[in-house]
Order: C-alpha cells, then structure tokens, then sequence
C-alpha cells in the first residue's frame, strides 16, 4: 500500500472510530490529553511555457511546455515535549509521468538516425519530503531554572541568513531560464539541529549538522579503487574509511528591538566537507569550504530594510594524476586495446594520431612494466620512457595543486508604505563576486603549477530569488553565464549556474488591498544584471576566444507576480517575465557550453557551413508564464 493511501486510510479510520476527534476546517485534528495529531495539505497544479530560455535563441525550437501537479501530505505532531512532522510528496507531469530518469545514452548505428535510451523510475511515485522529530530536552530532563532548549533530528529545512551562503535546496540544480522555475525543495538534507535561548526574548541559537554523502557504509564502498590513478597522497589506491561529506553551521540571533519596530541580526558561519569532488576525473579532489556571514533585518512602522553579506574561506586540494587509460579501439578491422597517453613517436617533435597510440600487449610484460613505472610528475611528461622506444604523452601528468576560496558576496533590499498597509515600493541591489575557472589550464602539458585563488563566491543549497523584489528567474540562476573557453583547441566554457559572479539591482511595487473582501495582490518588478568578473568575447566564425573581455551587461528582467483567493482554502497565482539580454550576450554569440555543441561548431566551421543556425548561446529575448491553481486543507 503506498505511503499516500495509509495516511489517508489512517485519518479516515481515526475519524470514524474515536469519539473525541474534532473534524474542523481545514485540519483534520485528533487529540487525547496533552497529545495532538494534524493532518493538512495542500494541491496544486501548475501551466509554465518557457521560450528561447535555455540558449536565448529563437529558431531552434526552444520552446516548453508542461502541466504539472504537486500534493502534499503533511501530518504534524505534538505532545507534552516533543513534536515531530511528516510530508510525503507526489509530483506529476502531465501526460510524461517520469518521476526520476537515469543517464540518457544517444544510440546510433550505420545509416540510422540516433535513438534516445534510458530508464526511469515509474509515475506516480510517493516520497518522504520531510521528516522529523523535536524534542524539548529542558521539559524532558525537567530543567526549568534555564531557558527553553531543543533537539532536532532528521530531514527539515535549515538555512543561514537568507539561505544564499547556505540553503535548504538539498540535490537541487537549477532548471532552465524560468521554465518550472521551482522555489520549493522536494527533499530536505538529513542532519540535526541544536536550539535554544540564551537570553530571554533577546538572544537564541541554532547549531546545525548535517551528512550530504555517506561513502563509508559498505565494505565495497570503501574498498572501492577510486585512487588508482591518483599519486602524491600516500592514501593507496581505494577509497577508505570515513570519506563522509558533511556540513556544520551555526548562528545567533539577537534581536534587541520588538514590537512597532523591530531589529534583528543575525551572525552565522557554516564549514563544508566534500571529500570526493570532481576536477576531471572521478573522486580527483577535496575540498573545505569555511563561509562567515552577517545578515540583519529591520522593520519600522512604514519604512523596512534587511541585508546579508558573506565571506568564503578554505580551499580545494586537486590530486596528482595519471591520465593514461588503457582504450578498447577498432584497428585495422580488429579490437585492440591501447594506451591513451603513450605514443611510438615523440610528442614533442611530432603531433601523435591514433595510429601512434602503442598497443597494450599484456605478453610483453617489460614494456608494461615500464610504463606502469614511470616516475610521475609533470616533468616526465614527453619524455621518452626509461628502457624502451616508446613516450609519454605531453599531457599525461597532472601535478597535484591548491586553489584557495577568497569570495564574498553582498545582497540588501528596502520598502516603503506609500498606503500603508496597501502599496508598497521597493528597491534591491546586490553583489556576488566573480572569477574565472581556476582549473582552466589543465590541459596544458607545460603548466606545472596551476595553485591560485578563486575569488568566485561559492554558495550552498542555494535558489534565492529575492525578498523585497522578487525575481522570477532566481536571482538569473538559469541565465547561461559562461566562462571563458580555453584557449587550447577542442574546448567549451564552463558555466556558472548559482548565485555566483553576479551584480544586480532593481525595483519594484506590491499593490494588496488591505480591506479587499477576497485576499488578492499584484507586484511589477524590474531587476538589471551585470557580471562581476567578466568572461572573454568570442568570435563564431573561427570557433576560438577574443583577447578582450566581453561586455559585462547581462540584462534586464521584467516580472509580474499576482494572486487571488477566491475561498480561504483556494488560490489562483502566477507571474510572467521577459529578459531582455544585454550586450554581453551580443559579444559572446555562439560560444559553445557543452562537448556536443563544441562538436557541432567545429564541424560546421571545418564544413564551410552557417554557424549562425547552430543551438548555440544567442541574443534573442527569453519569455515565460506560469499560473497555478491550489487547494489547502
């Protein structure tokens, strides 16, 4: 029986069969003594239509359309010091009711056109959104000389400040420009939280844990070889014990003004542990994130004003590794099996072709042995290898290196009543800095040492989109905002899909009757985005990077939020936005953001063709609308 139907099949039996429920609107509530149960929810079904957002080009049939309808069960709990929730989520897209796909392989034979493959857990699926249990230790130990303290266990939102250094969107990427832009989380990450006062109505804290990646909990897991490939560590070649991602943050929230006015601050930090990253191989990095935090919030009678800024600290730790690989390839007619990084002809002299990959030949023991004892290190790279005729390729080394986090970022908004309680005017600004890709050079055979700092803010579970103006694409999380490419042929930029590398400002407006007879309210909004750092032009009729920046304007966005309730437990809500790109996205026209639209860009190049045609990065305007109509009870 599915998780949805038991906790219905329990509300109904509990309704029926106890006489001391009360059934009232719109809960479903049943108590006994000090103890209470709550069972609500909420339907919702939503419309988006998304065009030219995913590369701002018109033509290339960028254009989306979905139905989709999210319930959510959430039954609540209280008893004399505990307290506990659990929300179980079913979400459908209408007529495509595919919950969770894995990869998605192209197949392609002679002479047929490519066929899509891939599996997908099946529709209608029930999962566990959040859950988890309060206990209230001072009334469980009976201390009542101190102030209120709790323990939290299990999946439940937590976030820092405005959730931008550290927020609650657990496995969360985000989607294309506004399409299904989705602000709510479907899963939260599993950990514990510690709160309580310090000083009555004045000062509390939270203290957070929470385990992102547990690679530690079979024997298979951490005997697993991810480090066969890497030297330097002196970890050996598996994975080992305790490789555990995790993050701490803690916070104390003072606030020294309430009532009419009202002051908040809020001082936080939060260190992050991924001890299993990936630079160009699997699991060939670390890294430690510290990030120190300062928000603060104040409210006056018609006039508000809030701010969060931040600061990264820490660094990544990119292993030594060996790129040779042993290949399965077709030569001549026959399978053969090759080295990827050794050669029969000196690389440094002359460029090698497949032809020159030296065959792996498991008889001529000495020749395997030699290369598999090749002192490693950027320096062995080319060089011929010791007691035998055959190279090292010129990039077969990477030496292990450090990048170092110095990013920081700064947001704040404000609001004036211009009716009080009516219409409202606001205005936000922001600032995330920015940095190119500190891993760039890594194809270089010649670049040894690569360490640096990337000043690039770095958040955490983040999907912000605004608080006094709200903006309908996140804060431009879905905007393509590429790096530069390489300079080294066969390369495509990176790109920088979080709030990251970002300075914006707008304004806006929220219009809500107050004495409306059915709740409603509007709010036009304009937010202008510019890159911090910015990323080089790039030219489409060669294929390659400008040796000059690209234009910093990203663009404008131009939003319309509203809602209406036609009965307290119905809704009817919606926005639509244009972005309007800036001449950033005219100076970088074409540049490739992926392996397959590299691939598509050389070949029409090489051919002669119109690349302007190509699914690349435009400059054409993106569009989107959604609406969505809910039932609470």
């Amino acid at each position: 029986m599915k998780l949805t139907q038991r906790v219905l099949l329990m509300a109904f039996a509990i309704s029926v069969c106890l006489p001391s429920i009360i059934v009232a609107a719109p809960n479903i509530v049943y108590k006994n003594g000090d103890f209470e149960a709550t069972l609500t929810g909420k339907i919702e079904t939503e419309t988006a239509i998304d065009i030219n957002g995913s590369l701002l080009k018109k033509g290339i049939h960028d254009k989306l359309v979905a139905n989709k309808t999210k319930i959510d069960l959430t039954l609540n709990t209280r008893g004399d010091c505990a307290r506990s929730k659990v929300t179980a989520r079913n979400k459908v897209v209408w007529g495509n009711h595919k919950v969770i796909y894995t990869d998605m392989a192209w197949l392609t034979t002679v002479n047929a056109a490519a066929t899509a493959h891939s599996h997908n857990i099946g529709p209608n699926m029930v999962w566990i959104r959040e859950v988890w249990v309060e206990l209230d230790i001072t009334k469980a130990c009976k201390m009542t000389d101190i102030l209120q303290q709790t323990l939290t266990v299990g999946s439940f939102s937590f976030q820092l400040g405005r959730g931008i250094a550290l927020g609650d969107a657990y496995s969360v990427n985000p989607a294309a420009l506004g399409f299904f832009q989705d602000n709510t989380v479907d899963q939260y990450a599993w950990g514990a939280k510690v709160s309580g006062g310090l000083i009555k109505d004045y000062l509390n804290y939270d203290l957070y844990l929470a385990i992102l990646s547990d690679k530690s909990t079979s024997l298979r897991e951490t005997n697993f070889p991810t480090q066969i490939k890497a030297y330097g560590t002196g970890d050996g070649i598996v994975r080992g014990a305790g490789v555990i991602g995790y993050t701490l943050g803690g916070r104390m929230v003072f606030t020294p003004l309430k009532g009419v006015t009202t002051l908040k601050f809020e001082p936080y930090a939060l260190h992050h542990h991924d001890p299993e990253q990936k630079i160009e191989f699997f699991c060939d990095a670390k890294a430690n994130l510290t990030t120190a935090g300062f928000a603060a919030e104040l409210v006056a009678s018609r006039f508000e004003f809030g701010f969060d800024c931040a600061f990264n600290f820490g660094s990544q730790n990119v292993k030594g590794w060996d790129r040779n690989n042993i290949n399965f390839v077709n030569r001549n007619g026959l399978g053969t099996f090759v080295y990827s990084d050794v050669f029969n002809v000196d690389p440094t002299i002359v460029t090698p072709t497949a032809a020159n990959n030296v065959v792996m030949d498991p008889s001529n023991k000495s020749q395997v042995k030699a290369v598999a004892d090749v002192t490693p290190g950027a320096f062995s790279n080319g060089a011929q290898i010791a007691g035998t005729s055959i190279y090292n390729g010129t990039n077969r080394y990477r030496n292990p290196y450090k990048v170092t986090f110095g990013g920081f970022m700064w947001v704040g908004d404000m609001s004036f009543w211009l009716i009080p309680n009516n219409l409202k005017a606001s205005a936000t600004a922001g600032i995330s800095s920015g940095d190119q890709n500190p891993h760039a050079n890594l194809s270089d055979p010649f670049s040894s040492n690569v360490d640096g700092t990337y000043n690039g803010f770095i958040p955490l579970q983040e999907l912000y989109c605004g608080v006094r103006v709200p903006s309908f694409f996140g804060m431009a999380s879905g905007i393509l905002r590429p790096l530069t490419v390489p300079d080294s042929g066969g390369k495509f930029a990176t790109t920088v899909n979080n709030f990251s590398n970002l300075v914006f400002c707008g304004f806006g407006f929220k219009y809500a009757p107050e004495k409306a007879i059915k709740r409603w309210h509007v709010s036009p909004n304009v937010i202008m985005y510019w890159q911090d750092q910015p990323s080089n032009a790039f030219d489409l009729v060669t294929g390659k990077s400008l040796n000059k920046p690209a234009n910093k304007k990203l663009g404008v966005e131009g939003n319309f939020f509203f809602e209406t309730h036609p009965s307290e437990n119905v809704y009817i809500s919606g926005g639509a936005a244009i972005f309007s790109p800036g001449q950033h996205y005219f100076d970088i026209q074409g540049k490739p953001t992926s392996p397959e639209q590299r691939a598509l860009l050389d070949a029409a190049i090489s051919a002669g063709k119109d690349t302007t045609k190509l699914p690349l990065i435009g400059d054409d305007s993106a569009y989107s609308v959604s609406i969505a109509f809910g039932y609470i009870f």
